[in-house]
């Protein structure tokens, strides 16, 4: 059974809809370095004011940008494009959803190929399929790791890496847009493939921007929240 962080990313799709293994060509991703100047002048160095702007920009940038501790914008909804990547196949699913969160639940819905909300709530969690009655959905979160839980899920969004640090190892870094990077990967002592990813990556500004999920196999999610 998939964990419940990837019950809602993933939607339990029928194996039938196929995603992409080579991400590389068309998975949205890193940049490479953006903004190097190809002037081949005969002096060789970019303008002063080139420099000058660029640096400013950034700097700009990073100050717009927070640490994600100091809390992530979160909208109470918030459309989001999700590509689902499995290592078999060769092309991506690509789905359109939206993502609600308030103080009593959050709704992960996804309209395409087939309609599929997940609702983590308060008094459990609950998965409807193409309109049908919701049915039950286990709280792996009970069984010790709070990242596949609802709790888990809240903070991801909200930014809240601190209660995560207790089963995953955090590195960040920024991204060339100014924006922050966040890998989370599991602590050895803790880790285990059959119910979790192996590795989550976000990158946020003031809000979440963008959720990675690559897990054992070569199975690989990516979603991004629109504006």
């Amino acid at each position: 059974m998939l964990p419940l962080l990837l019950t809602m990313f993933a939607m339990a799709m029928p194996p039938a809809f196929a995603d992409d293994r080579d991400i590389g060509n068309s998975e949205p991703g890193r940049s490479p370095d953006a903004g190097k100047s190809e002037v081949g002048s005969e002096i060789g160095d970019e303008p002063d004011g080139e420099t000058a702007a660029r640096a400013s920009a950034t700097s700009t940038a990073e100050s717009v940008c927070p640490r994600a501790e100091d809390g992530l914008v979160v909208p109470s909804r918030q459309r989001f494009v999700q590509s689902r990547f499995l290592a078999d196949f060769d092309e991506a699913l690509v789905s359109h959803g939206v993502l609600e969160l308030n103080d009593r639940e959050i709704v992960w819905r996804v309209f395409d190929p087939i309609e599929v909300a997940i609702i983590l709530g308060k008094n459990g969690n609950f998965q409807s399929i193409d309109g049908g009655e919701p049915e039950p959905l286990p709280d792996l979160g009970a069984s010790g790791n709070a990242l596949l839980g609802r709790a888990g899920i809240e903070a991801l969004l909200r930014g809240d890496t601190r209660s995560l640090d207790r089963f995953y190892t955090l590195s960040r870094e920024r991204t060339d847009k100014g924006h922050w990077r966040i890998t989370l990967t599991p602590r050895e002592d803790t880790s285990s493939a059959s119910v979790q990813p192996e590795r989550i990556e976000l990158r946020h500004c003031e809000r979440l921007l963008e959720i990675r999920v690559e897990q054992a196999g070569g199975d690989r999610l990516l979603i991004e929240f629109e504006d």
